[in-house]
C-alpha cells in the first residue's frame, strides 16, 4: 500500500486495533450503580484495523468484535472478543491477509477479482431466538456465544 490516507491520518486514535480480548472481569466504575438495574448493554464494532502489516483504510472496514456490558447487583462486568469469520482464520492460520475488506482491497489481485470480500461482522448486533449475532452489510450473520463472546459460526438462517 502506498500513502496512509488522509481519511485515516485525521481520523487517528479510531483505527487502534483492539489490544486485548477478555471474558467477563470487573469493571471500574464512577458513581454508583442502581441495585435494581440488571441486564446487558451488547455493542459490536470494528477492532482490528491491519492484518499482517496490510494496513485498512476504511474505519468500516475493521474485523468486529463484540462487547457486552453486564449490570447486577450494583456491579458492572465488562467482555470483549473478536468476531472471527471463515476469512479472518484462514488468514491467521496462513500468517498473510488474504481478503478485499469493503473499502480496502486485498493484497491478493487474483481474490480481487472473484469479488471475495472478507466478512468483517462488524456492524450490528442483534439477538434472535435467544442466539446472538454480529453482522456487516454485506455478509451472512456470525453467531457468537451470549455468555462468553467466543464466535460460533456463520448463520445462514
Amino acid at each position: 500500500m502506498s500513502e496512509i490516507p488522509e481519511a485515516r491520518k485525521k481520523m487517528g486514535r479510531a483505527f487502534y486495533s483492539l489490544e486485548r480480548e477478555h471474558g467477563d472481569e470487573p469493571l471500574e466504575v464512577e458513581g454508583k450503580i442502581p441495585e435494581d438495574l440488571k441486564g446487558a448493554l451488547v455493542r459490536n464494532g470494528p477492532a482490528l484495523f491491519e492484518c499482517f502489516g496490510h494496513k485498512y483504510e476504511h474505519w468500516l472496514d475493521g474485523d468486529g468484535a463484540m462487547s457486552v456490558v453486564r449490570f447486577r447487583d450494583g456491579v458492572a462486568t465488562g467482555a470483549v472478543r473478536v468476531t472471527e469469520s471463515d476469512q479472518l482464520k484462514e488468514e491467521r492460520a496462513r500468517g498473510q491477509a488474504l481478503y478485499s475488506t469493503g473499502f480496502t482491497l486485498g493484497p491478493s489481485w487474483w481474490r480481487r477479482l472473484g469479488g471475495r470480500v472478507k466478512n468483517s461482522a462488524n456492524v450490528h448486533a442483534f439477538s434472535h431466538q435467544g442466539r446472538l449475532y454480529a453482522m456487516s452489510e454485506m455478509a451472512n450473520p456470525i453467531e457468537v456465544h451470549p455468555r462468553t463472546l467466543e464466535t460460533l459460526g456463520e448463520w445462514t438462517f
